[in-house]
């Protein structure tokens, strides 16, 4: 029976509009819901469990995948790894509490401030933001290591989404749960957290070498060096300009600055 869709208004005489892809109008009551509900957990061929899934598995070829066209059953990359950052923000800051477990941790060695404390909680308001504002400027640093494979800039941007999916994906399923079970050890919830940072480089080698299948292991691990060089004097770059913006903030502001910056 044909009807007009309630987005486009274009006659429609399927499940969907053939225009615009809206399905055909159905009230919102518990069938509705239900079928919602199943699509999400049940039916993993698309979207954002197939993707999570898919990324979970093999996140280097996945990311592949969506590069060379095969997109209709994945979840967009950058909003993917957005509700991933939002979920994992949830978990740390709202369920676990780090920033208080990491706070424990490092007035027991002396070297906690009041902007350290502020420096938490910012994280812990903006975390999804935090990370995804940094995709870009790992996607310049992995376009320059790999500039000579053909992959764009705009292509090195969905890379980079996928990579912080994977480790995000990661933290959920493996990092947090251990963090839980040993919330009452911050001394050993900081070692996790050094821990969860020191595999960074496992995962990248993982990742670029099924992206690239044809660069040998030994290939990916010089180009990963060369990435952390960049990773590293990018860093110490950025040492240098906060430690310039704090010398200026204290001539400003004279000792109420240092009080707010010494550790307590």
């Amino acid at each position: 029976m044909e009807e007009n869709c309630t987005n486009c208004k274009e006659v429609i005489t399927s499940n969907f509009c053939g225009h615009c892809g809206q399905k055909s109008y159905t009230r919102v009551d518990r069938s509705y819901v239900i079928d919602e509900l199943k699509e999400i957990l049940i039916y993993a061929n698309k979207g954002f469990m197939y993707s999570v899934l898919k990324v979970a598995q093999n996140p280097g070829k996945t990311a592949k995948e969506f590069i060379e066209g095969k997109r209709v059953n994945h979840y967009k990359p950058i909003l993917l790894v957005f509700v991933l950052s939002g979920i994992s923000a949830l978990i740390s800051f709202q369920i676990l509490n780090t920033q208080d477990l990491l706070a424990i941790y490092f007035t027991s060695k002396k070297i906690y401030s009041p902007f350290m404390a502020d420096v938490f909680s910012s994280i812990a308001a903006y975390n999804s933001f935090i990370m995804l504002s940094l995709i870009p400027i790992f996607a310049l640093l992995t376009r320059i290591v790999f500039r000579k494979s053909g992959n764009n800039y705009y292509e090195h941007l969905v890379m980079n989404a996928y990579i912080l999916a994977f480790i995000t994906i990661l933290n959920i399923v493996i990092f947090y749960p251990t963090v839980y079970l040993f919330k009452e050890k911050p001394a050993v919830v900081h070692q996790l957290f050094v821990f969860s940072l020191s595999t960074s480089p496992f995962v990248l080698v993982w990742f670029f070498k099924q992206f690239y299948p044809e660069y040998s292991f030994k290939k990916i691990i010089l180009k990963m060096l060369w990435l952390f060089t960049l990773v590293i004097l990018g860093y110490l770059l950025l040492i240098v300009l906060t430690t310039v913006i704090m010398v200026i903030l204290v001539k400003i502001m004279g000792p109420e600055m240092l009080e707010y910056i010494k550790p307590k």
